[in-house]
């Protein structure tokens, strides 16, 4: 008997933000979390085009709302999991893009957003998707969720 969970038919990955050469605040789009157990939301930063420091940088965050294009506010930090606080990724040197940073959401609203906020003027952009990874343990077994 193998060891090996079927990981294909229990998660169901989701990209809520296309990937875009960004020069300006990113917001995901909006993850309905109903029918899920659980969701761990990504933000996927490229080699960034300008030097990044502390005054030229990517802060990113969760946000949360019950109700579908309803007023989102900042993720209580009780509420995430990977982190002390609400914040899941500074990127503020080269050292720091070229990476993925994620958060769990353990909060009982609805839905969900990330967030990617620029601070300083980033002339040649920084390459930036998101996406969202449900728990669809619940689903049927042989029921596929992934296209």
């Amino acid at each position: 008997m193998s060891l090996l969970r079927d990981v294909f038919n229990t998660i169901k990955n989701e990209q809520i933000l296309d990937p875009v050469n960004a020069s300006a605040t990113q917001t995901s789009a909006e993850v309905d979390l109903a029918g899920c157990e659980g969701v761990m939301l990504s933000v996927n930063f490229g080699e960034s085009g300008d030097t990044l420091s502390g005054a030229l940088k990517w802060d990113c965050k969760l946000t949360e709302c019950d109700s579908s294009g309803g007023l989102f506010t900042d993720v209580a930090a009780d509420d995430v999991i990977g982190n002390t606080t609400n914040q899941f990724g500074l990127v503020d040197a080269a050292a720091d893009d070229d990476a993925v940073y994620s958060l769990g959401y353990k909060g009982n609203l609805r839905y969900v957003k990330a967030v990617a906020t620029m601070t300083g003027v980033h002339t040649n952009g920084t390459p930036i998707s998101m996406s969202a990874i449900k728990n669809v343990a619940s689903q049927p077994p042989g029921n596929a969720v992934n296209p």
